[in-house]
């Protein structure tokens, strides 16, 4: 089973906006990318997210209605670990980035030095 969490978020917009194009829109995507990470996210699923209407009204099944509550979950915990880990990088502005900017000048430093010594 191979979900993204793009297909996710495509997903949950379609969901949310009720519409693949107005979804593509926020997304900044073509509706034919955002119809198609649905087809897949369905797909691994095994399951129909979205009953598909004329004039282009949608509606989620009651699978897709379960699968628009966990993909919210999943999103917002992926949301949550990436901004763990800014906030981490925050609280200790470039001090891992100076130490290796540092380490990577004094290994030119060396290596010139020593190229000097063997000509």
């Amino acid at each position: 089973m191979d979900i993204s969490l793009r297909q996710l978020e495509a997903f949950i917009k379609v969901a949310e906006h009720r519409s693949f194009s107005k979804a593509g829109d926020e997304l900044f995507l073509s509706q034919s990318t955002i119809s198609s990470h649905v087809a897949q996210l369905e797909q691994s699923l095994q399951v129909t997210l979205i009953k598909r209407r004329e004039k282009k009204n949608i509606e989620l099944t009651e699978e897709g209605q379960r699968a628009y509550r966990a993909a919210q979950i999943i999103i917002n915990q992926a949301e949550m670990l990436q901004n763990m880990f800014r906030k981490e990088e925050a609280d200790q502005p470039h001090s891992s980035r100076w130490i290796v900017l540092i380490a990577y000048m004094m290994g030119l430093s060396i290596g010139v030095h020593i190229l000097n010594l063997l000509t």
